[in-house]
């Protein structure tokens, strides 16, 4: 399957995205890389998902850690985890690298810094992961070497590995991709998609052209495009509360009080106001 680009924000704050594929006269190998900072685990990875009809697996996933903070003790919070995402230390390489950058530092990035925006109460890490990916323009992906030194290591056993004689046919990292959010009426596929269509053509025929028509404005795979819809979603939510809380309002006191164990303000989404509620519980209006 494909990886869960376009994900529930509790797993993913995607950073940056990439797609290579190498292929030769009998072989092909497609990489799909994810640089996101996981809220969960309050780090950042890279996952690189790899596919192809050499493998010894048809699915695999690799993992890495393009940085951590710097150690407690710098301007940093406890355990070197920033407080906030406008002075913060990181080690990359070996080095560590200090760096204070403004709101307006990020606004100019594409990062929107809004204090009463918060993906489940950390946005901090993943913030700062953005800002490192634009500001040192996109150096978290796996070199070309790295790429064919793994797809070595996970060619089919008993085989002798042909990586030499795989050209890189493309590379991107704006493409539409699938969106699987892991539920259960997610039914979009890599197949069902124009995109991965001329894929597959290109990998058969080694014609990249198809791939070079497809239409940049049916691609999904730019963080800003979900940041926008999570924030306008957001607003939507924050529309729907601040009504029923109008509405909870306008009741009289002993409306409330019926209504207070069936979730307060919160059962307005499923119950008119203007109408009488039914018996609940045994309760009569």
């Amino acid at each position: 399957m494909a990886p869960l680009i376009y994900q529930l924000w509790t797993h993913y704050f995607p950073a940056d995205t990439r797609l290579s594929v190498f292929r030769s006269e009998q072989h092909w190998a497609v990489f799909i890389e994810i640089i996101c900072f996981r809220p969960g685990q309050n780090d950042s990875a890279l996952e690189i998902w790899g596919y192809g009809n050499c493998l010894f697996d048809p699915a695999l996933c690799w993992y890495d850690t393009p940085y951590t903070f710097c150690p407690a003790g710098s301007a940093d919070g406890e355990d070197g985890y920033p407080d906030t995402p406008f002075d913060f230390c990181v080690v990359w390489n070996g080095e560590p690298l200090t760096f204070t950058p403004s709101p307006e530092e990020y606004a100019a990035l594409g990062i929107v810094i809004d204090p009463s925006f918060q993906r489940h109460g950390d946005h901090v890490g993943g913030h700062i992961l953005r800002f490192l990916c634009e500001r040192l323009d996109h150096p978290f992906f796996t070199s070309e070497a790295e790429l064919r030194e793994m797809l070595k290591d996970a060619w089919r056993e008993g085989e002798t590995p042909c990586v030499a004689d795989m050209a890189r046919l493309w590379q991107t990292s704006q493409w539409r991709h699938p969106v699987i959010t892991g539920l259960e009426n997610d039914k979009e596929r890599p197949r069902h998609l124009p995109y991965f269509q001329a894929l597959a053509r290109a990998i058969e025929t080694g014609d990249v052209t198809d791939l070079e028509r497809q239409d940049p404005a049916t691609f999904n795979t730019d963080w800003r495009i979900w940041d926008a819809e999570e924030r306008a979603e957001a607003a939507g939510l924050k529309a729907i509360r601040a009504a029923q809380e109008e509405a909870w309002q306008q009741l009289p006191p002993e409306m409330q009080e019926k209504m207070r164990g069936w979730s307060g303000p919160g059962v307005l989404l499923s119950v008119q106001t203007s109408e009488t509620p039914k018996d609940r519980e045994g309760d009569t209006p």
